[in-house]
């Protein structure tokens, strides 16, 4: 399999790799670090690939505005998760150019996954693209979901396919990806942490995305304000651990009257603002644990638990595991 990247004005070829047979690697996880520098724009990617998965984690600036065409030489399937900037791109047989905004993400089948990207100059975009070769989708036939079964569906007839409405990523979604991006693992433990971790993730986008679509079917639409609010709202949970916020307080905060608060929270995020919250210290938690040398009591302290053994309890309940286990690992 072959990946090239062009330049849609001057046809200049800026990334050319090729990859073994069905992304496959014998020491685990291939791993390698691709810088592209072009004066005016930059991208840092560092990629992972094992038998059929391959992840691309790519950080990119543009001053001027640029124009890139490129992809496999070979039908993929890719789910796609803007964390940052806006990408905009055309693929061939696509009715509509694919759009995803910050913090969207879709899945793309491309039976020829060659498009056309238009990036706005003064940019920058930090995107996380996880792609299954044709094969190793196929897998998916017994899961029995509707979208699952649609593109599979279009993989059989060779016919490209998206999902018409972006998803919203959420907390639990940007923990998942974070510890893909991010593993300390090496060798056979990384592959199996990583494919783990990317059919979870998987499985989450899904429930998202359908999710979205029934919002949709609803007649449901959050405006651009609104969202503003909301993307406030998370703010100020993440910036008050120690004190949470209360639903009143936090509906004065950003201007909304709690009822719809609630609503609009669960619509926007995939989850309560209380949900939002544990999830978060949970997560801040565990990065603590891994990356630093606090004391357990120090941490519960730190992201607003006012006992040990409560902060414990829930920490065990998400991840299955003790934080002194974790630690020790």
């Amino acid at each position: 399999m072959k990946a090239t990247i062009t330049t849609e004005n001057i046809k200049e070829v800026i990334h050319e790799r090729t990859y073994p047979e069905n992304f496959r690697s014998d020491c685990g996880v291939s791993s390698h670090q691709i810088s592209i520098d072009l004066g005016r724009a930059s991208a840092g990617i560092k990629e992972m690939h094992f038998d059929g998965i391959i992840v691309l984690h790519g950080n990119y600036r543009f001053k001027d505005r640029l124009q890139v065409k490129g992809g496999f030489d070979e039908p993929i399937v890719e789910m796609h998760y803007n964390l940052k900037g806006s990408t905009y791109g055309k693929v061939k047989d696509f009715k509509r150019p694919v759009k995803l905004n910050e913090r969207e993400h879709n899945i793309i089948y491309m039976n020829e996954p060659v498009g056309s990207f238009t990036f706005q100059e003064n940019s920058e975009v930090e995107s996380v693209e996880v792609s299954f070769t044709q094969s190793y989708f196929q897998r998916f036939a017994d899961y029995q979901h509707p979208i699952v079964d649609q593109f599979l569906e279009s993989i059989e007839k060779q016919e490209p396919i998206n999902c018409s409405k972006n998803g919203k990523l959420n907390l639990q979604m940007e923990c998942v990806l974070r510890e893909i991006t991010c593993n300390p693992f090496k060798g056979f433990t990384q592959r199996l942490m990583l494919e783990a971790r990317i059919l979870e993730l998987f499985s989450m986008q899904l429930e998202e995305l359908s999710i979205a679509s029934y919002s949709l079917s609803r007649h449901v639409r959050i405006s651009a304000y609104e969202k503003q609010q909301l993307e406030m709202a998370a703010q100020e949970i993440k910036a008050n651990l120690d004190h949470p916020l209360t639903i009143q307080e936090l509906s004065k905060k950003v201007g909304m009257n709690e009822f719809k608060l609630k609503k609009m929270f669960k619509l926007y995020f995939g989850t309560t603002t209380f949900r939002y919250l544990t999830d978060y210290r949970l997560n801040i938690a565990k990065q603590y644990l891994l990356d630093t040398s606090i004391s357990v009591a120090e941490i519960a302290d730190k992201i607003g638990y006012a006992h040990q053994q409560h902060f414990t309890t829930a920490f065990k309940r998400k991840y299955g595991v003790t934080p002194k286990r974790i630690r020790n690992k």
